[in-house]
């Protein structure tokens, strides 16, 4: 939206990069007017607003992305599988951070809880990483799952103040956890007042 009108972008058309499907997202601006952008196939580019090209991001040209975070003013987090990435303000890598995983070949997600530490999680495994000395402590979840429900679990927020964190279960609920693993509250899926959707 340019202040008078809507305009589409297909990331197929502007990168010549055929997709069957397009989920593209496009998260925050890394300068000014320039956007960051996940394809559908998982390939990281920039899209200036101004010029309307679409760039990829050399840095992560073999790496699958997933999400980007912002850290704060200059500083990235790419997820990715099994890893995220720092990126600093030109897009270049800083370092690589890698959770000591049991269960590989899945995405990394990365949420700040404060200047120092962060939670650094797949969807069956929590980390708090602190960047001070490059520690990981596992968060234990103290979540049991019927096997059927089993499907892991979406980070959705970090209370930085409280020190909690919210996961959520596509067949239970969402859950609100402290960072010792346990459940300070859980709110049932599929009951109506308390429906997660």
């Amino acid at each position: 939206f340019d202040g008078f009108g809507f305009k589409k972008f297909y990331p197929t058309e502007l990168t010549e990069n055929q997709q069957i499907t397009d989920n593209t997202g496009v998260y925050f601006e890394c300068k000014p007017n320039v956007l960051l952008v996940r394809l559908g196939n998982s390939e990281a580019f920039t899209f200036n607003t101004v010029t309307q090209k679409m760039q990829r991001i050399e840095s992560l040209k073999n790496v699958l992305v997933f999400d980007f975070f912002k850290l704060d003013e200059g500083h990235f987090i790419a997820s990715s599988l099994n890893c995220c990435y720092l990126l600093d303000v030109e897009l270049k890598i800083k370092t690589k951070i890698c959770p000591p995983l049991n269960n590989k070949g899945v995405p990394v997600n990365f949420r700040r809880i404060s200047k120092t530490n962060y939670l650094v999680c797949s969807s069956t495994e929590f980390f708090e990483y602190d960047v001070r000395n490059k520690s990981f402590k596992k968060i234990p979840l103290n979540i049991e799952l019927r096997e059927e429900y089993n499907s892991g679990f979406t980070c959705l927020f970090v209370e930085e103040k409280r020190k909690f964190f919210y996961i959520s279960n596509y067949f239970t609920g969402l859950y609100k956890v402290d960072f010792e693993g346990n459940i300070v509250h859980f709110w049932k899926n599929g009951i109506a007042h308390n429906c997660i959707t």
